[in-house]
């Protein structure tokens, strides 16, 4: 309960920052007031204060070129901070939505040539604050006092209008419509001479590849896009097409180059794979940083810029993944190569969360891109976020169980472990399960969960294996022979090389129904199970040689059965009693025969290696002696 109540606290304060976002995309602001203690009833509201700069058609005009004169000023001067300024007070003047409000310096400077084409500017007869009282909208253009002007140029067909609107907040705008529209009336004024205002080159800076181009490219069009447009248009793909091909080269012969130095082999096919995007990223970004020389309408920029931001952000975010892919699979590479296997469990769960983050970030900036606002269907989630914290309590769970095994490490990837009544070997740890290979080559999937309650036993976490066994010999076995068979099997426990030499136990000791047992409590230090049963074998085969060696029989579970005969009694001889150094000439005889088995045994010089398992059948030829000693060292 209490992981689901931090989890959805979380969710809580998620909601809380994704609503505040979404609220800020409109502007809204909400503000707590603290009631009077002494106040009986609400004071009245009072109605909020236009700012006079926006109070009037005649205000709002007014205010536009105002500032917008200034900004060639400052233009001239190359006052940059001021310029931005000046520019920012000019478009608010504008009424922009989503699509347009990128475009907002490009529409008020060609707002600014197309008012200097009209020539004077009479900004008074469109009325002051109390002239337009209970209107909506007040129209500038077009207006019969403008006919002369066009008239003067032929074939000028105005195509458009420019109106300010009434805002629900008093303040007065130019209009939606006259924004959206604002395109074709510069089009279609272009014709008319400059009359009065600033230089016209210095303002439409971005026309200036526009300007170069033949006026029969520029008055025919297509789908509201002009012909030189067309073509400049094939031009950047034709461009960012070869700067494609060229970056996929330049990316591989780099990559690769890092990777070396970083001292991993860079695989071939995942740098295929990862120059492929980024060379479509670079293509993206020379798209976006040059498509403004075409000066494309209003009704084809957002479509255009918009599907070159969503390419950009999809070959961005496809680039990424490759990379991604590229680096785990370099530090995975690394990570095999050395003794712990904290890095084989950590570098997967990295990738994988990795890749998530990737994803949504691709989901919430196209959608941005697109000019759609994504706040509240993430506010929506987290809401829903709350009530799936509750549902999803086993995954939940399985999450945390997951953090456990990263952060305490009760295993590893390789680890023969017992979990419940779950045995096998580690192969995998994820999110929300772990995958053990059994024994009968099965593969077992233990949610994660359970590892945070489970105990788990972790075979492959010991630095000793335990043997323990009982080795019966014959009860009339002299007791010399004993202590020489028990020190000779001590001394082959001091002498094999995967034994441990500290501490090991060999004693007679128990009196078994038919034989004389005694005690073998050795501990090997192998790698893993393989090696653990061949030195196994290489004690129990030792021990053997050294009983042959030394006369001692094993015993076999057998039953002696006597019948009794009425005959004279044989007088028992009693044996001779221990002598100062008897059972120390006994212990010198089993460690001597011990040397003897062994002097010559290839571990001697060598220590063998964890076993392998070979291909065969195996081939006899040449020497054949030193291929069987060879494939008993090693495996």
């Amino acid at each position: 309960m209490r992981t689901q109540s931090i989890f959805a606290l979380l969710l809580f304060f998620l909601t809380a920052l994704c609503g505040q976002l979404a609220w800020g995309q409109d502007g809204l602001e909400v503000t707590l007031e603290k009631p009077a203690a002494t106040q009986a009833e609400p004071a009245p509201v009072k109605p909020a204060t236009v700012d006079p700069d926006f109070a009037s058609p005649t205000a709002t005009m007014a205010t536009f070129l105002k500032e917008m004169d200034l900004y060639s000023e400052e233009l001239a001067a190359e006052n940059s901070t001021a310029q931005q300024q000046r520019l920012n007070k000019a478009i608010r003047t504008l009424k922009l939505t989503d699509v347009t409000r990128e475009r907002g310096p490009k529409l008020a400077k060609m707002l600014l040539v197309t008012l200097n084409r009209l020539g004077e500017f009479r900004w008074f007869d469109l009325g002051d604050e109390d002239d337009v009282k209970g209107r909506e909208e007040e129209t500038y253009f077009p207006n019969r006092r403008f006919d002369h002007i066009i008239s003067a140029v032929p074939d000028v067909v105005p195509e458009g209008s420019i109106v300010l609107a009434k805002q629900p907040d008093g303040r007065w705008l130019f209009s939606e419509e006259t924004i959206a529209g604002l395109d074709e009336l510069f089009r279609s004024l272009e014709p008319l001479p400059i009359i009065v205002g600033a230089d016209t080159d210095a303002i439409a800076a971005e026309s200036w590849l526009r300007r170069q181009m033949p006026d029969h490219l520029k008055r025919n069009t297509f789908l509201t896009i002009e012909y030189w447009q067309w073509m400049a248009l094939l031009v950047l793909i034709f461009i960012g097409v070869a700067i494609d091909r060229l970056s996929r080269l330049v990316n591989q012969a780099v990559g690769q180059r890092i990777i070396l130095r970083r001292g991993a082999e860079p695989d071939p096919e995942s740098m295929r794979l990862f120059v492929r995007p980024a060379g479509r990223l670079l293509m993206a970004l020379f798209w976006l940083s040059t498509l403004w020389l075409l000066d494309l309408p209003g009704a084809a920029y957002p479509i255009v810029h918009g599907a070159a931001r969503v390419f950009a952000i999809l070959a961005g975010a496809w680039a990424l993944w490759r990379l991604i892919d590229l680096i785990i699979g370099s530090l995975v590479q690394k990570a095999l190569k050395t003794d712990t296997k904290f890095d084989d469990v950590v570098y997967p769960m990295i990738h994988t969360t990795i890749r998530i983050f990737i994803a949504l970030f691709t989901i919430i900036y196209s959608g941005l891109a697109l000019n759609i606002n994504v706040w509240p269907a993430v506010t929506a989630l987290g809401i829903g976020g709350i009530g799936f914290a509750f549902a999803a309590k086993d995954t939940l769970e399985n999450f945390f169980g997951s953090a456990t095994v990263l952060i305490d490490r009760p295993f590893g990837v390789g680890d023969w472990v017992v979990i419940g009544d779950v045995e096998g070997t580690v192969e995998q740890i994820g999110f929300r399960s772990t995958r053990l290979r059994t024994f009968y080559n099965s593969l077992i999937t233990v949610p994660n969960a359970n590892l945070v309650r489970a105990a788990v036993d972790n075979y492959g976490a010991r630095r000793y294996r335990r043997w323990k066994c009982h080795v019966g010999v014959q009860y009339d076995t002299p007791p010399e022979k004993l202590v020489a068979f028990c020190e000779g099997i001590r001394e082959l426990v001091r002498t094999h090389p995967y034994t441990r030499k500290d501490y090991f136990q060999v004693w007679l000791n128990q009196f078994g129904p038919s034989s004389l047992d005694v005690l073998v409590y050795v501990f090997y230090e192998a790698p893993d199970w393989s090696t653990e049963l061949r030195e196994r074998e290489r004690m129990m085969l030792d021990m053997m040689r050294l009983a042959n060696k030394l006369g001692v029989e094993y015993a076999f579970p057998t039953q002696t059965v006597h019948l009794h005969q009425q005959e004279p009694s044989v007088p028992n001889t009693p044996a001779d009693a221990p002598g100062f150094s008897t059972d120390q000439r006994a212990m010198v005889e089993g460690i001597r025969t011990v040397h003897e088995l062994v002097a010559n045994q290839s571990w001697q010089t060598k220590k063998p290696g964890p076993v392998e398992y070979k291909h065969g059948p195996t081939q006899l030829d040449g020497d054949t002696d030193s291929q069987i000693e060879q494939r008993s060292a090693g495996g």
